[in-house]
């Protein structure tokens, strides 16, 4: 059980209009016990984390803590699990005798079963509160939000069942396997498996199945050498997801055409907008992948190593389609970066505007509130319309994913006494990382792609970073009952190719404006003078509207330019990352353990990365250096 405190939109609106606090009565804003709640940054007196002082703060104008906390009200989601599973197995051997020995065999089958249900308090359940307002039910459509302030459930929550209503779902699934080991020669084993299993869905009429195959073979014609190699099939299980309102999905839209934006509740919209409508896939299929592998093992007394080389391909891959996936399909030519959609013609013959999918209701991905005109409509002629989109994560089946590459491991045990020193070294190197096309019911909604490299967060991308290599390096120090392991681990620099980010548009760039939030444009903007401020990490020619030497030079115009907009690229590449980790480990009396491990031992920062969290996690951790202190008691 989860619990949170949100605000009422009828209260928030209640305390900007003067109505807020516990004590409020009469009808006089700000009097009576009433209180104003200032919501701009003239109430806040300093940066919280940092705490750095806000040089706009008014006292005067300060929140009071009674109004605060009078506006924040307790919320709270349960959401129970429970699991069932039986296991039932019979292995051993067949009596049947190989020139390598008795072939033995293993099979039996699994049942399993997950419940799920979920519940909340009854204001935060919008079969009760659709609206805004408590107890109103009448609200138009595309305005059920709920009257919470903030929509938690990606956050706090979790994704809540069906945004904000309870729900109750079930999981069974019945599977049987068959495996068998052959001893063809005394160097020489092969392993045969099979596996079924059956999903059976609590949302439709549809339940997915899938039998996989598996062979491995193990030669081993010298004691300190072997072969082995294996083929087979697998697969990954996608539950249908819950049944939901499609008109609770509002989302973003895309970051590509500049002067469009989405949304379905009232204060998201305006002049340039379209809704957007999330339907649940209960087509979702599962996975399907096909894997072979080669390897060497080499065992020479202190030394080991082994090579494995892998070639993989996943087909119906399970994808999460976005807004900008569809906006995309509409554009005549899909531009590098983000421009305005006023200056990017829409291809009125989309599949996306003609072609309805059972899955939508019918409806085709797209329908414009006007008739398109091929060679005149621009991006812009998505305002008023709808888009219409499958939004959870991984719930459309589409291209195929390629994958091949080496992985190599080696260690090496000097023993010097009773002190033992092991070096080891693993290494992972990516061939091919390519993902097919982006197809929805024919409909083409993205490219496939390369993306070894990249950080692969652009539109259509699954936002999956590749890099091309992993090298990992280790060295055990061992005495007695004292264990010390250094760890080092090296990623290499990614490139961040979402062009998006680091385009010079009016929203992504350092021209600040003035004080006043003035905005000159046109003819004034020639008056503006190089950058002289020295303020750091602004690109040159940025910010010339508050800093050059025209600023605040009377006659002479300060503000925004759009015309001395400054792409700023710092981070479009992610620079590599060497992390070492210490751990030291002794064994003390009566089956006692006790480990000290040191993270990032050099308080190295994560490397920069421009995205909402300036940071990839595969790069760093925020956290610095860290010591954790562990003991363990065997039993």
């Amino acid at each position: 059980m989860k619990n949170a405190q949100d605000i009422l939109v009828s209260d928030m609106q209640a305390a900007l209009n003067g109505f807020g606090g516990p004590n409020c009565s009469g009808t006089t804003p700000g009097a009576n016990g009433c209180m104003w709640f200032n919501p701009f940054s003239s109430a806040i007196e300093r940066n919280v984390f940092t705490g750095a002082s806000n040089p706009y703060f008014e006292p005067g104008l300060a929140n009071s803590r009674e109004l605060v906390e009078w506006l924040y009200q307790p919320v709270w989601f349960k959401r129970v699990y429970k699991n069932y599973v039986v296991d039932p197995i019979v292995r051993g051997d067949t009596g049947i005798m190989l020139p390598g020995g008795p072939v033995k065999i293993a099979f039996g089958g699994q049942f399993r079963r997950q419940d799920e249900r979920v519940t909340m308090d009854d204001v935060s359940n919008r079969n009760n509160n659709p609206c805004t307002i408590i107890g109103v039910t009448d609200c138009d459509p595309t305005a059920r939000g709920g009257v919470w302030l903030y929509d938690r459930q990606q956050n706090v929550f979790g994704a809540a069942a069906n945004d904000y209503r309870p729900d109750s779902r079930h999981y069974p699934v019945v599977a049987g396997f068959l495996e068998t080991q052959l001893p063809l020669l005394d160097s020489v084993d092969l392993n045969l498996a099979g596996r079924y299993e059956k999903f059976y869905s609590d949302v439709t009429d549809i339940d997915n199945d899938i039998f996989v195959p598996a062979a491995a073979i193990k030669w081993q014609p010298m004691q300190w050498l072997g072969v082995r190699t294996s083929w087979g099939r697998t697969f990954s299980q996608v539950n249908p997801p819950r049944e939901r309102d499609p008109i609770f999905g509002n989302s973003a839209g895309s970051v590509r055409y500049t002067g469009l934006g989405s949304g379905t509740l009232p204060d998201n919209s305006g002049p340039a907008t379209y809704s957007t409508f999330d339907y649940p896939n209960v087509d979702i299929k599962p996975e399907k992948g096909e894997y072979f592998t080669v390897g060497f093992l080499l065992n020479a007394g202190n030394f080991a190593a082994n090579v494995d080389y892998y070639d993989i391909k996943i087909s119906d891959y399970t994808r999460t389609m976005t807004v900008a996936n569809v906006v995309d399909t509409l554009a005549a030519e899909i531009p590098a970066g983000a421009v305005p959609a006023s200056s990017v013609l829409m291809n009125c013959n989309s599949a996306s505007l003609s072609q309805g999918i059972s899955a939508l209701g019918g409806r085709p991905l797209v329908e414009l509130a006007s008739p398109c005109v091929q060679g005149t409509t621009t991006m812009l002629g998505l305002v008023g319309g709808r888009v219409n989109y499958f939004a959870g994560n991984g719930q459309t089946n589409s291209g195929e994913l390629k994958t091949r590459g080496i992985d190599v491991s080696m260690s090496y045990r000097f023993d010097i006494g009773a002190l033992s020193i092991t070096p080891s070294v693993d290494y992972s190197r990516i061939f091919e990382w390519e993902l097919g096309d982006f197809i929805i019911n024919g409909v083409k909604v993205a490219d496939g792609y390369d993306g070894l490299g990249f950080v692969n967060a652009s539109t259509g991308r699954i936002n999956q970073s590749v890099a091309k290599y992993r090298a990992n390096a280790g060295l055990v120090f061992q005495l007695g009952r004292h264990m010390l392991n250094i760890q080092g681990q090296y990623v290499p620099e990614l490139i961040n190719e979402d062009l998006t980010l680091f385009t010079a548009i009016n929203n992504r760039n350092a021209n600040i404006g003035n004080a006043n939030g003035v905005v000159a444009s046109g003819a004034g903007c020639t008056g503006f003078a190089g950058m002289t401020s020295n303020i750091d990490g602004v690109p040159a020619g940025a910010g010339s509207g508050q800093y050059s030497s025209a600023a605040g030079v009377v006659g002479q115009p300060r503000g925004f330019c759009a015309s001395q907009n400054t792409a700023t690229l710092a981070g479009q590449k992610v620079d590599a990352l060497l992390n070492v980790d210490l751990i030291y480990r002794v064994q003390l009396p009566s089956e006692i353990a006790a480990t000290l491990t040191v993270g990032n031992v050099f308080d190295k920062d994560p490397s920069f990365y421009r995205a909402t969290i300036p940071y990839n996690t595969a790069y760093g951790s925020p956290l610095g250096r860290t010591f954790k202190f562990g003991v363990t008691k065997r039993f």
